[in-house]
């Protein structure tokens, strides 16, 4: 091929091969589940160095229980047996990790999907903002 043959390098309809070409979609079932077991593990790893839980953890001790949480990103999910409007559960504070542990392997096997999925808001609407009125 000679130097300036340039023109058979190129595509001949870019408008047609960019619009085959697009980037193919995330699965946004694994990625809710990938984000929901990171902080899980976060939490299990909190629990093992036994750290007090802080400000963002999924869980805090009441007594002899722990308030815990379930999150896909900052969404807290709503499990069965969780209090309806705060979505939180109680578990007895001495078997909190094996409630993480089997939690986590409910998400990776795909029990809890319709959960995560609910919690991320897949099945709400998209909201919109409303655009400001320029002042004039």
């Amino acid at each position: 091929m000679a130097k300036n043959d340039w023109k058979s390098l190129l595509v001949a309809d870019p408008v047609a091969y960019l619009a085959e070409a697009k980037k193919p979609k995330a699965d946004p079932v694994a990625d809710r589940r990938a984000k929901a077991v990171q902080a899980i593990d976060g939490a299990l790893a909190q629990l093992e160095a036994n750290a007090e839980p802080s400000r963002m953890s999924l869980y805090k001790f009441e007594g002899d229980m722990a308030r815990v949480t379930v999150k896909v990103g900052r969404n807290l999910v709503l499990l069965p047996r969780f209090h309806p409007e705060k979505k939180f559960g109680l578990v007895p504070k001495e078997r909190l990790k094996d409630f993480y542990e089997s939690i986590k392997s409910g998400i990776e096997a795909g029990e809890l999907d319709a959960e995560l999925a609910s919690a991320a808001g897949d099945e709400a609407p998209v909201k919109r903002r409303a655009q400001r009125k320029k002042s004039v």
